[in-house]
């Protein structure tokens, strides 16, 4: 609704949005504009029947280098070495009371 002053002024209407598959419209690529698109941006269009060519072409290039990062994380089996001590002498102390009674 639009109003001007004193002047009031409507419009109503509808649309649909048919479903519409953009890819079945065109069914063959347009081969010598992405040629052209390659050659103008430095790089090359392949065809299925050269596809070793591209392994080729991507092992020689020099930007597309391997790296390997790795980080190692030690993490001790016991975080708590003195709890690990007193457990032990704690063990220990038991046996050593226990045979040292008979009891063993």
């Amino acid at each position: 609704v639009l109003s001007n002053n004193s002047r009031s002024v409507s419009a109503s209407g509808s649309f649909e949005v048919l479903d519409f598959d953009i890819e079945q419209q065109f069914l063959n690529p347009a081969i010598t504009k992405l040629q052209f698109l390659s050659e103008n941006t430095n790089g090359s269009s392949y065809f299925l029947s050269n596809y070793n060519q591209i392994k080729n072409d991507l092992l020689s290039d020099t930007r597309f280098i391997s790296i390997q990062k790795s980080s190692k994380n030690i993490v001790p089996l016991i975080d708590w070495k003195y709890l690990l001590l007193i457990i032990a002498v704690c063990l220990s102390a038991e046996w050593f009371i226990r045979k040292y009674n008979g009891l063993i």
